[in-house]
């Protein structure tokens, strides 16, 4: 009987925990479409923070722009700034990136801060970590240092997004 309200318990929290999900934005103003992926929650090696790394795709007078969005929820900031570093380990090649812009916001909840960076990217950075065998991130903040890595499910997620958004044409352009 104790194993079976185990069982059932575990299952309504899986089903109660978000998911990832794709989302497409019209913007009457300049026509323009916005693509994303969001909600792509990381394995993080720290106990005290959550990591999401989520996709947009902007399409503005049929030019696309990437961004890679890093969501970093928890008890202590990191200290995530323009000039901070991430680096991306994807099947033993390692790629250092800043981010274009970031935003801290700690009027959520009096203990938990969310730390966002948007970092510009093209189409074959996003492809190539959606279909590594292995990504390992490591985002160096002003305070701390955190790691985490992609789960099979964070890069099926990812997968799906470039199978939904993105046009045949513009996947068999990429190397």
């Amino acid at each position: 009987m104790k194993n079976i309200f185990i069982i059932i318990f575990t299952f309504i929290f899986i089903s109660c925990y978000p998911k990832a999900k794709l989302e497409i934005y019209h913007d009457d103003f300049n026509e323009s479409l916005t693509y994303l992926l969001d909600n792509n929650t990381l394995i993080s090696n720290d106990a005290t923070h959550e990591m999401k790394l989520n996709i947009q795709k902007s399409l503005i007078n049929n030019k696309s722009e990437y961004l890679l969005i890093l969501e970093c929820f928890g008890s202590t900031q990191i200290g995530l700034t323009d000039s901070s570093v991430t680096t991306f380990l994807i099947d033993g090649k390692k790629e250092s990136i800043n981010p274009q812009s970031t935003y801290i916001l700690s009027d959520i909840d009096p203990e938990l801060i969310l730390e966002i960076g948007h970092y510009i990217t093209n189409f074959n950075f996003i492809k190539n970590i959606a279909y590594s065998n292995q990504t390992k991130i490591k985002l160096e903040g002003k305070r701390k240092i955190i790691y985490a890595h992609l789960s099979l499910q964070n890069k099926l997620n990812m997968q799906k997004f470039i199978e939904s958004f993105i046009s045949l044409e513009e996947q068999s352009l990429s190397n």
